[in-house]
């Protein structure tokens, strides 16, 4: 009898996690009032990117800290119409976005489709064919590829950048994620969806020539009763020749900020970029960046003399190279705090 109640109870027990790894409509997709309360996060060790299947485990407890930071940053969905500028994405269907205008969505059954974003700096990203980033209901072993294409408007270029692209979404896994909560670790029965994006980008007018890719792969882990995954992590590889950028590799990842987790805390900002442009150059040289003014810039010609030096005091630094010899130069971008440092190349013509 006990044997025949434990297999009841197991069956039960199979059937009720089964249902819970479907994501739906009504369960996940954002609405007006929605707040997502995140903390950014990086790990020393080695994330199981590997493993999927039916009743796969995510071990992550081989994680280490490294510093106390504990940033938490907040995304808030309200009504599109409320938003300086959001016809551009009303009129295409908009129902819900990001209170800071970076991601307005169409959520409209059976789809979530990304209609596209502002920034800050008046850039804009737009969707012309939208990105569907979820299909509705979505459970283990379901697919779909979706073509999608529109433009960017980048205001620090003063130009338009056209992009095409795929997204694969896969529901690769369910089962167990083990993350390294404080005091103990803590398991999650969750399901598993697994993003890869590959973006086009082809420069029009006066930055024609531009081009580059970007290529993706975000993974998202989802439990019951939370809309938002409980735990994200992204590689892109990125390569836009004109700004020096070659298979340059980036990682990124967060959590749920209810969780305390025994990893790095970081702030939402943290990962750098620096667009140097244009590259090859003739008359000056523009840094684009999100670095701190605690960076000091170096720069080298190919015999490695150093021809200038200063530090990082703006978002947008100009530096006049019309009268430096042509040829390849290294700049090296260091931050005087840590004394971590990297380096871009540039042609002067």
């Amino acid at each position: 009898m006990k044997t025949y109640i434990y297999f009841i109870s197991s069956l039960l027990a199979s059937s009720l996690l089964m249902k819970a790894q479907t994501l739906t409509q009504s369960a996940n997709a954002p609405i007006p009032g929605d707040v997502e309360s995140r903390k950014g996060a990086d790990t020393t060790g080695a994330l199981p990117n590997s493993i999927a299947g039916n009743t796969a485990t995510w071990n992550l407890t081989g994680t280490s800290a490294i510093n106390t930071n504990t940033t938490t940053f907040s995304n808030s969905w309200v009504n599109p119409s409320s938003l300086p500028g959001s016809s551009l994405f009303t009129s295409t269907g908009a129902n819900v976005a990001h209170s800071d205008s970076t991601m307005f969505v169409k959520s409209s059954t059976p789809k979530l489709e990304y209609l596209g974003d502002m920034m800050a700096d008046g850039s804009v990203n737009q969707f012309t064919n939208t990105i569907e980033i979820m299909h509705f209901p979505f459970s283990y072993g379901n697919s779909y590829t979706d073509n999608f294409s529109g433009y960017t408007y980048a205001a620090f270029l003063g130009g338009t950048l056209n992009i095409t692209g795929t997204l694969t979404v896969t529901a690769d896994g369910q089962g167990t994620l083990i993350l390294p909560t404080n005091p103990t670790p803590t398991n999650f029965s969750v399901l598993r969806i697994k993003n890869q994006m590959n973006m086009n980008i082809t420069g029009t007018g006066t930055l024609s020539m531009i081009t580059g890719t970007i290529q993706s792969t975000n993974y998202q882990f989802f439990k019951t009763g939370t809309k938002a995954p409980i735990l994200s992590y992204d590689y892109q590889t990125t390569n836009i020749p004109a700004f020096g950028i070659n298979n340059q590799k980036s990682f990124s990842m967060d959590h749920d900020a209810s969780l305390v987790l025994n990893v790095n805390q970081l702030s939402p900002n943290n990962t750098p970029y620096v667009f140097v442009y244009p590259n090859p150059t003739t008359h000056y040289l523009t840094i684009h960046s999100n670095l701190s003014d605690s960076y000091g810039i170096e720069i080298f010609n190919i015999n490695g003399q150093q021809i200038y030096k200063d530090k990082l005091n703006s978002e947008e630094y100009t530096i006049d190279t019309q009268f430096w010899s042509n040829g390849v130069y290294i700049i090296q971008f260091t931050d005087e705090k840590t004394n971590k440092s990297f380096s871009s190349k540039f042609i002067k013509e």
